[in-house]
């Protein structure tokens, strides 16, 4: 493995293979196996001597190394801060390279925040608190702004891994709840990304539409988000059917909010379709000429032990009074319910008459 990590470093910087570059220097794609000390010590030699780009290049490669060590130590916390000092020499790197090194950027701030991830699991099993993931966004912002300021064409350009780099960030929002750090990153996308979005790549484009599609969501804006979630499934691909099923069900759920009722063909495969009279429901509500339903006007609608109570409590002398001290009768305010009125009480039945099973129990006291 030594042996040929150098001159497959140097063969792709020479012909600028991002793509080879990128999975050389991935920690899951790449050869990293069984490697320690003493066999990085060697290929980081191996690196220092080859013919690179500049001392900038082989920093890059040589934290990645670094990185892989600690990472198969089972050091995930050293593996972070090896990764950040790569991220370092890779805002300096853009500052020269062209676009195909977009490559090596996406595959470099995906492993960034993996790697923030799994340390902030570490501490935390340790009993510590989560900060590695919040750190990282710091650096991918950096890169982010790199990108979005190369002064050239958008194909074949730096700006290409833009919006991956915006999906990222995304990501450790969402994760971490800072849902309104997300809104600066969105306008200077609509600033400066917005006449090229439909020439990013469509899973880049459908990732992008479904995070700004739930940030509308949470904010109230679900006509908004409707749109963004239904543009998000269409660009979808219709053979993964967990990934359409989920753009689906959200794009269904946001038009339910938005008085806007789902298709036949939709509910049945989200399981919404306990939802379907949600859209009429909300739109008769919000109507300005909508009515009420009328209530009903029959008394055997309610349960027979209810009508056994009100009717044993309109009879005993304390709901009589309770009555007579209120302005208005029950009749008046619960036209819907039809009390009977009142039967007189015999003159052999005690002044007391114990509650029902469903009145609130009373005592003398109370009386």
């Amino acid at each position: 493995m030594e042996k040929e990590f150098a001159p497959r470093i140097q063969r792709a910087f020479a012909r600028n293979d991002g793509p080879g570059l990128a999975e050389a220097l991935s920690l899951t794609m790449g050869d990293w196996d069984g490697i320690d000390g003493r066999t990085a010590g060697k290929m980081k030699r191996a690196i220092s001597r080859a013919n690179l780009p500049s001392e900038v290049h082989a920093e890059l490669v040589c934290s990645v190394v670094d990185a892989a060590v600690a990472r198969s130590a089972g050091d995930p916390v050293a593996s972070y801060e090896e990764l950040v000092k790569a991220h370092s020499a890779l805002h300096k790197i853009l500052r020269s390279e062209k676009g195909w090194i977009v490559p090596v950027v996406e595959m470099m701030c995906a492993q960034l925040r993996r790697g923030a991830m799994a340390a902030d699991e570490a501490v935390v099993a340790g009993g510590g608190m989560e900060q590695y993931l919040g750190q990282c966004t710091e650096p991918l912002r950096k890169i982010f702004a790199a990108l979005i300021n190369a002064r050239e064409a958008f194909k074949g350009s730096r700006k290409e891994g833009a919006l991956f780099v915006v999906n990222q960030l995304f990501f450790a929002y969402f994760k971490l709840n800072l849902l309104l750090n997300c809104k600066g990153v969105i306008r200077s996308v609509e600033t400066r990304l917005a006449k090229v979005m439909t020439k990013f790549r469509i899973s880049q484009q459908v990732t992008y539409k479904y995070f700004t599609g739930r940030l509308a969501l949470f904010d109230g804006k679900y006509e908004e988000a409707s749109n963004l979630l239904g543009e998000a499934f269409d660009l979808c691909d219709r053979t993964p059917a967990g990934t359409s099923l989920a753009f689906w069900s959200s794009s269904s759920r946001s038009g339910c909010f938005s008085a806007r009722r789902p298709s036949r063909r939709s509910l049945p495969l989200t399981a919404l379709t306990s939802l379907s009279t949600l859209p009429t429901a909300l739109s008769r509500a919000t109507s300005p000429s909508s009515t009420p339903p009328s209530p009903p006007t029959s008394a055997t609608t309610l349960p027979k032990a209810c009508t056994s109570c009100s009717s044993s409590s309109a009879s005993s002398p304390i709901a009589t009074s309770s009555a007579k001290s209120t302005p208005s009768s029950p009749q008046t305010r619960f036209p819907s319910r039809a009390l009977p009125p009142p039967s007189p009480l015999p003159a052999s039945q005690p002044t007391t008459q114990r509650p029902s099973a469903c009145s609130p129990t009373l005592s003398t006291r109370d009386t």
